[in-house]
């Protein structure tokens, strides 16, 4: 931790992003949108699924019809997994995510999706909680 030591750095443990976070097969993709449940946001649409897992794991599918230009959609995924990485601790665990950006227009900001990824996610865990 750096002087400041309420504010967790990036070395800290908790807040890696390790591969075994990621969702990254196209199986793993297709069971959460058939077996999930779906949360729509301002920002962000989530899909939940129970994993059987202590740990949650992300996605992130941003198409074109959210925005043609490449820079654009990395952007949207960069963030979209910052605000995974960070609040990441503070998530229910035992949860496949996938994070699909909601409007084009809107524009994201880390704040923002930080805020709208924990409310989302809560309400998919009360409503259905993992087997």
């Amino acid at each position: 931790m750096d002087k400041d030591s309420t504010t967790p750095q990036p070395t800290d443990p908790r807040l890696r992003f390790p591969r075994n976070a990621r969702l990254r097969r196209n199986a793993d993709f297709q069971r959460v949108y058939r077996e999930g449940s779906r949360e729509r946001g301002r920002l962000i649409t989530l899909v939940a699924a129970p994993n059987g897992t202590d740990e949650s794991r992300l996605g992130v599918s941003v198409g074109r019809r959210f925005a043609k230009r490449a820079v654009d959609r990395n952007r949207a995924k960069r963030l979209m997994r910052e605000a995974f990485r960070i609040e990441r601790p503070t998530l229910p665990r035992g949860w496949d995510l996938v994070l699909i950006p909601a409007n084009p227009q809107v524009q994201l900001t880390l704040e923002a999706l930080r805020r709208e990824l924990v409310l989302l996610t809560g309400k998919a865990a009360s409503r259905r909680r993992p087997s």
